[in-house]
């Protein structure tokens, strides 16, 4: 799941930067958010 959510924020910020397709953008961070949390983030 870290390699998916490294692509997506990767490509949220391409799109920033590029300042393309607010709307995908927007997608891409709603899919990302359901994703579990990385191991190093995780409060125990």
């Amino acid at each position: 799941m870290q390699l998916v959510r490294g692509v997506f924020n990767e490509c949220i910020q391409a799109g920033e930067i590029l300042s393309l397709d607010e709307a995908f953008r927007a997608k891409v961070a709603a899919a990302g958010g359901g994703a579990p949390p990385n191991a190093e983030s995780r409060q125990e």
